[in-house]
């Protein structure tokens, strides 16, 4: 291998990449380092909007996808991330019904996706990969209705439901992943995790 030539590629395409670094280290910036990515907060930027599309499309539909696809993808996500549906689902988090509007709003987005795919008269095969995604978090929910907090692989091998499924559909649904002192730990919409690894039978309650 021409390592020199490689060098002289790397040095031309890198230009932006070198400016970025630089940037981060004149800006001294102190980490904070948090226990969870919360995706509640997370799901309403753009890069982990497109993350999630990402994932669902992938996991969802087989390799013959199509552009429109995508756009309902997109469609969903703008849904459940509108500012009018936050501010649903904070008042029933704050009404008690800890997690429960949550599932409830991303099905009823699947719903009305199917209903309207059936409408226009659409190929069975368009709408199946919603109906999937419907099934798999009514799945969810009723393991959650269970368990405040739980490993994924407690959640996968109760629902059956396969990681590259389960995990963009956690983010969609606003869950928090724990990454440090309780690693790989996901708790449901509106729950305060001190000790994650607890089912809810054995934790505190959260409503007011």
């Amino acid at each position: 291998m021409d390592e020199k030539k490689l060098r002289s590629i790397l040095d031309a395409e890198s230009a932006d990449l070198s400016h970025v670094i630089r940037e981060l280290g004149k800006r001294e910036a102190v980490n904070v380092e948090l226990e969870a990515d919360d995706f509640d907060v997370l799901i309403s930027r753009k890069e982990f909007k497109d993350l999630v599309t990402a994932e669902l499309y992938e996991a969802y539909f087989l390799p013959d996808r199509h552009e429109s696809d995508w756009l309902l993808l997109r469609e969903l996500l703008a849904i459940v991330t509108s500012e009018h549906i936050r501010q649903f689902i904070k008042i029933s988090v704050a009404s008690g019904l800890v997690g429960n509007a949550a599932f409830a709003v991303l099905r009823a987005a699947l719903v009305r996706i199917v209903t309207e795919l059936k409408k226009a008269k659409v190929s069975s095969s368009r709408h199946q990969p919603f109906e999937t995604m419907k099934r798999d978090v009514d799945g969810v929910a009723a393991f959650f209705r269970k368990n405040d907090c739980a490993r994924a692989t407690e959640i996968e091998t109760s629902t059956k439901i396969p990681r590259d499924r389960l995990l963009p559909l956690l983010k969609l649904l606003g869950f928090k992943h724990y990454r440090r002192e309780y690693a790989c730990h996901w708790c449901k919409p509106g729950v305060s995790a001190a000790k994650p690894h607890q089912r809810s039978s054995e934790r505190p309650s959260t409503s007011k």
